[in-house]
This record gives C-alpha cells, structure tokens and sequence, in this order.
C-alpha cells in the first residue's frame, strides 16, 4: 500500500493543487494536455501521467474520435476519454468507475465540487435537470441529473462541468449505479475545426 501514496498524491497536486495568488485557469489545456495537441501527444503525456490506453470509439452525438485511458484521477479510480476534431484535442471526459470507489456518488461529487471550486473558483451556473425514466409502458419517473459549470474559465469558450447521474432503480430488476463526470471543453476551439471540415466538403 506504500507504493500508491506517492502516485496518489502526485495526481492529486497535480489536477488539483490550488494556484498562489489567483484561480488557476484551463488557457493551455486540461489534465496536462494542451489544446490541439494530436491523438499521439496525449497518449505520451497521458502515460507520462500514470494513465495505460484502454479502448476507442467515435462519440455518438458529434461523431468525433474518442480515446479512453484507465487511471487515478484525485485518488479515484477513472476512465478517461478524450475527444478529437481533424487529430486535434478539444474536450476531456472524466468518469468516476462508482463500483469500485466503494462510496456513494454523492460522496465523490461534493469532494470533486470542493476540489474543483479551490482551483477554479466557485462554479458560475446550476445547470441541474430533471431527466424522465421509462421504467415500464405505464411507470415514469424524473431523475434528477445534478450539474454544476464553470464558464469561460480562463477565456471565452473554456468550460468545466462537474455532472452526477444519481443511482436509481425501478421496481423491476432494472437498475443502475450513479456516476460522476467531469467535462474539461474548448468549445471556441471545437467551432473552429468543425467549420474546417465542412469548408472541406
């Protein structure tokens, strides 16, 4: 068990670790990442970080490449995935495996939201929802999804969300465990490569 303080705690100060005088920002990039970087500069500092490659998918809303990586993320076991546009980083997903935390998911969600808060700042906008739940043709339920931003932190178009999907069961055997989310996005730099590609068509 000795051996894992020190990575630990390394992952910690290093995504974490709140600035000297002033809000830390996300100007050159997330999780150690820059901006832009390609598919093979964040693999390299992905594992540079303690991370190992897992598997790839393309996202099913912006049909963008997605690379996932297994690892720590403030001494939480987590899957990566990193989204690219024309080989070029634009978003960062972070999402916390609840089944092997052994907590709750509110458990992690107000540690993140602490964490989170003393380096960025207090969060700007409660974007929270009520989701429906089909449990069965004649039983709905409303789940509330409960998500906290942080907006143009840095400059115009960065932005954090911490997300939790909350656990839930329906009388039936159907059921899922919570889960937390932390979204690091450049959505100026998204725009950008998404209006390249269709000047390309």
């Amino acid at each position: 068990m000795r051996r894992l303080i020190f990575p630990i705690a390394l992952l910690i100060t290093l995504f974490f670790a709140p600035g000297t005088s002033q809000a830390a920002d996300l100007t050159d990039g997330a999780l150690g990442i820059p901006w832009g970087a390609s598919q093979v500069q964040a693999r390299q500092i992905m594992e540079q970080n303690g991370y190992t490659y897992y598997t790839e998918t393309v996202d099913a809303n912006d049909r963008s490449p997605m690379i996932f990586y297994k690892g720590m993320y403030a001494s939480y076991r987590a899957q990566v995935g990193i989204k690219f546009a024309r080989n070029q980083m634009f978003e960062v997903k972070v999402e916390l495996w609840e089944a092997d935390n052994f907590a709750p998911p509110d458990g992690p969600f107000r540690v993140l939201n602490r964490l989170l808060t003393e380096k960025y700042g207090p969060w700007t906008r409660d974007t929270s929802r009520s989701m429906p739940v089909q449990c069965s043709p004649r039983l709905k339920y409303s789940v509330l999804y409960t998500t906290y931003q942080w907006d143009n932190v840095g400059a115009a178009g960065l932005e954090i969300k911490l997300l939790m999907h909350p656990k839930f069961s329906c009388p039936s055997d159907f059921s899922w465990d919570g889960e937390v989310n932390v979204f690091y996005r450049n959505n100026e730099l998204y725009e950008k490569l998404k209006a390249q590609s269709q000047q390309n068509i």
